[in-house]
């Protein structure tokens, strides 16, 4: 019975992949704001089973009877943004201490619990209500009382810079591949450009996309697909990041990622320049 079960589930998977690849062959397109409407419903619905484990909460699926596996998370991407950071020339003056530091999809609150300690002042920020009031709990859970908490509008997401002052540190994970289309990530990149300081750095992880079409996102039925969304050629990402101002300093690549067990994971580190060369 569970074999069967399992068999049937992969067939309608396949069956499911092939007919996105077609529709995206094809062209089939939805408007950005649509996309943007659907998306703002499938992460408002907190009533959903596969909310915790999609927004990253402890606890839920793959977390649930594995703290270290969610503690993990955090403690991974602090790791990195300290490694990467060296191909920064200095910029970031202490890769272990940051004045302030905002998340971008703070999500349940792994990387908050990670960063926060070593923070002045750690901002969430999302666009769901109860993933910025779960991610508090847990900084407050894990002894900090430095986090505040913003809920950005999917449709403006701008609207955060009239409440936030610059910050040393932006991060975002698992968050590009579910945004509503490139011009929204574009958007994003911008955005985050303007809420660093300057000689501030950016830790952004998109989805990278290759050769194959299937890899290379969709635009259209966010809620059948919302990891599909947006992906990058890595030299894409490369280049818009430094059209809108920032210098790159390297990229990591995580072809899969065991512990939220996905795939084709790139990070950069950002560097807005202290001055203009």
């Amino acid at each position: 019975m569970g074999y069967g079960y399992l068999n049937i589930r992969n067939l309608l998977k396949k069956a499911r992949n092939g007919c996105d690849l077609c529709l995206s062959t094809i062209g089939f397109k939805q408007s950005d704001r649509k996309i943007r409407s659907d998306a703002h419903k499938f992460w408002h619905n907190h009533s959903a089973t596969d909310f915790g484990v999609n927004s990253h909460w402890k606890g839920c699926g793959i977390f649930s009877q594995d703290d270290d596996r969610w503690m993990s998370i955090g403690q991974r991407h602090l790791l990195m943004l300290q490694r990467m950071s060296f191909s920064l020339n200095g910029s970031l003056s202490s890769p272990s201490r940051f004045s302030s530091v905002l998340e971008w999809g703070c999500g349940g609150g792994a990387n908050a619990v990670a960063f926060g300690g070593g923070a002045d002042s750690f901002i969430a920020v999302d666009i769901s209500q109860s993933s910025v009031d779960e991610c508090l709990r847990q900084m407050k859970a894990h002894g900090m009382g430095n986090g505040t908490g913003i809920v950005v509008d999917i449709h403006q997401p701008e609207k955060v810079l009239s409440s936030v002052g610059q910050v040393d540190v932006v991060i975002c994970t698992y968050v590009f591949e579910v945004l509503p289309s490139k011009t929204y990530a574009t958007r994003l990149v911008r955005l985050f450009h303007d809420l660093l300081k300057p000689g501030g750095v950016a830790l952004v992880q998109i989805r990278y996309a290759t050769s194959r079409k299937s890899t290379q996102g969709r635009s259209w039925g966010y809620r059948f697909g919302f990891t599909k969304m947006v992906a990058f050629f890595l030299d894409e990402f490369w280049l818009l990041a430094t059209q809108i101002g920032f210098r790159p300093g390297s990229i990591e690549l995580v072809p899969n990622d065991e512990t939220v067990i996905d795939e084709r994971y790139a990070y950069f580190i950002l560097e807005k320049p202290a001055s203009i060369d």
